[in-house]
């Protein structure tokens, strides 16, 4: 029997909360009871779709991908919701047979509302897949569908002809149709396979990467001012699937000590499951993830943290695996000093800040809320906080200045990482250059202080001593910056080329309502990009001025490009 455990809670918004657990999967079906929020690029690009079949009668294919809760399938219902067309919604169900797979996909066929002629779809499960897709092209009307096949990589996993019966339908069947098949998948290396070079439907379905929500979507979801927008982000990891359960206008802090009552809560939920999901077997590959999670961050100290009684792990087993997570699985993200020389040593991080919470804090908090003391909990919390915060926020910081770039006084540094050496001494948390990892020219150094206090003139101090070691950086020449959460003395900001405080931070990451991005079609690379790529915490819009979301207001204006603290650097 398939243990479960339910779980209804009040909702200041909506009539209940429903959240479940079955064999270690985590679902909610609270999708109505807040507004849906963000993601105005992503259904600007679906909606073009949309169009696009209605003008020419003809079909259009879009493979999309993002990590567990990151609200792949809620975005698809929202564009069926409000197209107001008729739709098939299908999920697989990971481990079920062929027969069982093609059986449910016929139920859902029949009862929808996309079917012309419900007589026409056999009670008895089809032969397979491919009388699947004949059954269902002969039952589709002749106006506009929308079809999705939600956790398609389940599918291939269980039937190898599945691929192959998908494009042979599509080609065949559907391509011809007023149809927008949409292909949805949490395995992100499955889904990059889907349409590459060697597989059956390469060159027929557009790619899009789904990130989670960004900070400014995060602040807007919430009713957060800018610096509690981005605490929540950090936190959340921009899940819709956690942020259902915030209440609004609640800090980062304040909702985790009260998640701490609650071992069950979505907080440590959605991380564990989806950790569970990927890497089920504790094994190496798990206490790689975890030992990065816990803080380790070069190699050395993670071959040693997670080995085994027989020693360290020997680097013949540890570089592909790492390669593995970097590169196809996408869990970790590898960051190498930045400047006008090759640097080492490589640092490594778990890419999803809300798993980074959960295997940092997170996971401990909620054992000692199993045992019963939320007490201990909430001490813990406010004791690792602080510090993880501080070193959590750098790559969102980063990617704020490089989407920024072209308003900067620097145009050319669109690349922005950290420098540090060996012994890490200095380390120096921003630099700005016009490539990575090794630069032509060092724009600008800096540092990030996220902290309650403002960045001082011991910051300063600091600042100017340790940037002389970073190769490229020319004093008088290359200029000083700061991202400090609660800003700088108004004698140190004077000094320094940037002075940034969250609202930049933010504003870096809002669009304008339009969602203007780039936009590929099919697998035809444009600009040496193979994957039309829309992680809304990734990419933006890389010309022309920003504009801020608020919360309730939508687009608000020219966004802010920090305050200049200091002469501008001279034409170059």
């Amino acid at each position: 029997m398939m243990a479960s455990a339910l779980c209804l809670m009040s909702s200041p918004v909506g009539s209940f909360v429903g959240i479940i657990y079955v064999d270690n999967s985590y679902v909610d079906w609270n999708y109505m009871s807040r507004r849906f929020v963000g993601r105005t690029a992503e259904l600007a690009l679906l909606d073009r779709r949309l169009a696009r079949i209605t003008a020419s009668g003809t079909g259009l294919a879009v493979a999309i991908r993002g990590r567990r809760q990151v609200g792949k399938s809620r975005l698809v219902q929202e564009v069926c919701d409000r197209s107001g067309i008729p739709y098939l919604f299908y999920t697989a169900t990971k481990g079920a047979s062929p027969v069982e797979a093609v059986a449910a996909f016929l139920a859902e066929l029949r009862d929808s509302e996309l079917a012309r002629d419900r007589d026409l779809v056999p009670a008895d499960a089809a032969a397979g897949w491919p009388d699947a897709f004949r059954v269902l092209a002969a039952v589709l009307p002749d106006s506009p569908v929308v079809i999705v096949l939600d956790e398609l990589p389940w599918l291939a996993e269980q039937d190898e002809l599945f691929d192959g019966a998908l494009q042979t339908a599509w080609d065949r069947l559907l391509s011809r149709r007023p149809v927008l098949l949409l292909l949805l998948g949490s395995d992100l290396h499955m889904m990059e396979q889907l349409t590459a070079y060697d597989q059956p439907f390469y060159g027929r379905a557009d790619n899009l990467l789904l990130g989670p929500l960004n900070p400014a979507e995060v602040g807007a979801a919430l009713g957060l001012e800018a610096a509690d927008a981005i605490d929540a982000h950090l936190m959340s990891g921009g899940l819709p699937g956690i942020l259902r359960a915030w209440p609004a206008g609640t800090t980062a802090l304040a909702f985790a000590e009260g998640e701490c009552d609650d071992p069950a809560s979505p907080l440590f939920g959605v991380p564990e499951t989806a950790l569970l999901a990927e890497f089920p077997v504790p094994d190496m590959t798990r206490r790689v993830i975890e030992a990065i999670g816990g803080g380790d961050r070069t190699y050395a100290n993670i071959a040693a943290e997670a080995g085994s009684r027989a020693g360290i792990i020997p680097s013949g087993t540890l570089s592909p695996l790492l390669r593995r997570l970097v590169s196809e699985k996408h869990v970790l993200a590898a960051d190498e000093p930045l400047s006008v020389r090759a640097g080492k040593p490589m640092l490594y991080r778990v890419a999803d800040s809300n798993l980074r919470f959960y295997l940092a804090i997170g996971r401990a908090a909620q054992e000692w809320s199993r045992r019963g003391r939320p007490a201990s909990a909430r001490t813990l919390l406010h004791r690792r906080w602080a510090s993880w915060r501080g070193r959590a926020v750098e790559p969102v910081i980063r990617e704020a200045l490089s989407l920024s770039a072209s308003d900067l006084p620097w145009p050319e540094a669109t690349a922005v990482g950290g420098w540090w050496n060996r012994t890490f001494q200095p380390e120096i948390d921003l630099v700005g250059a016009d490539r990575a990892p090794v630069a032509r020219q060092i724009y600008y150094a800096g540092s990030v202080k996220w902290l309650d206090r403002p960045f001082d003139d011991h910051d300063f101090a600091a600042l100017q001593r340790d940037v002389i070691a970073v190769p490229g950086f020319e004093p008088g020449r290359t200029r000083l910056v700061a991202v400090s959460r609660a800003g700088a003395v108004s004698g140190v900001s004077r000094q320094l080329g940037l002075c940034w405080d969250p609202r930049d931070v933010v504003a870096a990451f809002s669009v304008s309502s339009t969602g203007a991005r780039q936009e590929l079609h099919g697998d035809r690379p444009t600009r040496g990009d193979e994957f039309l790529q829309l992680d809304p915490l990734l990419k933006g819009l890389r010309g022309g001025r920003r504009g801020r979301v608020r919360a309730g207001h939508g687009f608000a204006g020219p966004a802010r490009t920090g305050r200049p603290c200091g002469p501008w650097p001279g034409p170059r």
